[in-house]
């Protein structure tokens, strides 16, 4: 009885620690075996708790005879049940890290060698292992067309789930060329599909589009046609919709005090001149209308002329005086007291360039029907081209220099060269350009001093 009682207290054990080997493997296997999560995890549970039945199931089936027999055994036996369960589980996770699962807690793949294999099936084998494949052609001398060159990251790299992965195809070898296929109006993905199947690698740009949809393809650079080597890079450009609109909106001053227009239209961003004009509806003093009307459309810093009523009757305007103000702020202030100025230079000894010397009409006039002034700006004092005067009698040298607008001082020189009282030369020689009113020296043949 005791014998027989051992005996299957042993076989039991044994046959427990098989079992218990066996789960413990599987839970292991399942628990960091690549695939869905949520499957995998179901049924590590389900095996666990078969385990822990199993377990009960053994001790309830000793009796409390058998267990007095083997009382001595039955630790030893349920301690090596546990290590065979744990060891089970370390194998099972061992084998399943090693062919890509986890491996330090996280969940990690290695990105698998589909180097060769053609791409549909280099894509379903990254996909079976949880991974999200992409692709782009590139060529090679080493692999045909349609076969996979490599991928990025490299095979035997460890990713986490879902991780991009970029499968390179061939495109074929170098060399060859392909005509860039039309794709204009195609969604993004189907232009980027069409241009990758013949052997291109795009790259997207946005533009704005009025007649091609926001999303849709607008045109490649280089265009469609073009032949380009297998693998080239090929801008596919997709459009962002409509452009906005440019420019600015006259905007409405009519009735609105002169100064008060003027500030409409400048924080507008225009640049308006004065005019004015009679009205019998719009007071004195204020807008009439704008030339661009309102509501124009126009580039922005465009002129606009802004109409001031003057009543019934034109008033008259007087000319302000501008003499000695730069251009620009001269040409303001009469624009700003509802005249029409024009610029015209002229030289002048004694005021600078690029200042006002004078208006036509004159400062002080007043204005009712012709509203137009002329500002005249100095172009610096006149340049004048000394004359040449060599040989020519001293009268008639100084004559001819002082009609040239220079100021001529005689020096008596002696020359071996030259008769007794005409000109040798002047200081500045002839053809010297030299203010209007510059002196100049002029020598003379003369006898020599003793």
């Amino acid at each position: 009885m005791t014998g027989t009682l051992i005996g299957e207290s042993i076989g039991g054990s044994l046959v427990a620690k098989l079992v218990t080997g066996v789960l413990g493997a599987l839970i292991g296997a399942f628990l960091t075996a690549p695939g869905r999560n949520r499957h995998r995890r179901i049924v590590a549970v389900a095996l666990f708790i078969a385990l822990v039945r199993l377990l009960r199931g053994a001790t309830d089936a000793l009796a409390s005879e058998r267990e007095r027999i083997v009382r001595p055994l039955a630790p030893a036996n349920w301690a090596m049940i546990g290590v065979t369960a744990v060891a089970g589980f370390a194998v099972g996770s061992g084998v399943t890290t090693a062919r890509g699962g986890w491996d330090d807690g996280t969940s990690t793949i290695a990105i698998p060698d589909v180097t060769g294999r053609p791409s549909a099936a280099a894509l379903a084998t990254l996909r079976d292992r949880d991974l999200e494949p992409s692709t782009a052609g590139e060529p090679s001398q080493r692999r045909d067309e349609g076969a996979v060159t490599r991928t990025e990251p490299p095979a035997g790299t460890r990713v986490e789930e879902r991780a991009a992965v970029t499968v390179y195809v061939s495109t074929g070898r170098p060399g060859t060329t392909v005509a860039i296929p039309g794709v204009t109006g195609r969604d993004r993905r189907a232009a980027e599909g069409i241009l990758a199947d013949a052997g291109l690698r795009p790259r997207t740009r946005t533009e704005a589009s009025a007649p091609v949809a926001a999303g849709a393809a607008t045109r490649t650079a280089p265009p469609e046609g073009t032949r380009v080597e297998r693998g080239a890079r090929v801008t596919l450009f997709v459009s962002s919709g409509p452009p906005a609109e440019s420019g600015v909106t006259v905007p409405g001053v009519r009735g609105q005090p002169r100064g008060v227009a003027l500030r409409t239209l400048r924080a507008a961003g225009l640049r308006p001149d004065i005019t004015g004009e009679a009205s019998e509806e719009v007071p004195a003093g204020r807008a009439t209308r704008t030339d661009p009307p309102a509501e124009a459309k126009v580039d922005e810093g465009a002129r606009v002329t802004l109409f001031v009523s003057s009543g019934l009757g034109a008033p008259e305007i007087v000319v302000p005086d501008v003499t000695g103000q730069p251009e620009a702020q001269a040409v303001e202030v009469v624009r700003g007291e509802g005249l029409s100025p024009t610029t015209e230079t002229e030289p002048h000894p004694k005021v600078a360039a690029g200042v006002v010397t004078r208006t036509d009409p004159v400062a002080g006039t007043p204005l009712r029907d012709d509203l137009s002034v002329t500002v005249f700006v100095s172009s610096g004092p006149a340049l004048v081209t000394v004359p040449k005067v060599a040989d020519l009698p001293t009268a008639d040298a100084v004559g001819r220099l002082e009609g040239a607008g220079l100021k001529p001082t005689t020096t008596c020189q002696s020359s071996p060269d030259v008769e007794l009282g005409l000109a040798i030369g002047t200081d500045p020689q002839a053809g010297t350009q030299v203010v209007e009113g510059t002196p100049v020296e002029l020598f003379i043949s003369c006898e020599p001093e003793p």
